[in-house]
């Protein structure tokens, strides 16, 4: 991909994504998946916001939970399975005002249950909204 295609593409998915320099995103999956994780790497670069990636190995949702509220993420991309492990996470009610800060988990790769992502609305009071990744974000 040529550097003005994704020069492009960051501009599009900014319409689209409407990221901030406020914004913290933790990166918790691999960097290998390109077209995914790493268009919103750069778009978090381009707008001026912050990255976190993650130091852990493996996807723990508590882990993934209290690195939220250490870096006081706002924003994140997981994959469904990960969704559903949050969902099911028993230590989620811990980290309710770690939760209520983040304003986009957007997730991708593969469909998700219709019951998770609704837990996943009720528990956190986000919306639902589809673009080229669907993501849930918070009423605001």
């Amino acid at each position: 991909m040529a550097h003005r295609n994704i020069l492009e593409q960051m501009v599009n998915l900014q319409i689209d994504l409407r990221f901030s320099k406020d914004d913290r995103g933790l990166i918790v999956l691999p960097m290998f998946p390109g077209p995914v994780t790493i268009p919103i790497l750069h778009q978090l670069f381009y707008i001026g916001g912050s990255v976190v990636i993650s130091p852990h190995r493996h996807f723990d949702p508590e882990l993934f939970l209290e690195t939220i509220r250490q870096e006081k993420i706002n924003c994140t991309f997981i994959v469904p399975t990960m969704l559903v492990q949050l969902v099911n996470c028993p230590g989620i009610e811990w980290y309710r005002e770690a939760l209520k800060q983040l304003r986009q988990i957007k997730y991708a790769a593969s469909p998700a249950s219709a019951l998770d992502v609704i837990i996943a609305l009720q528990r956190e009071g986000g919306t639902l909204q589809k673009t080229s990744v669907c993501f849930i974000a918070s009423k605001d």
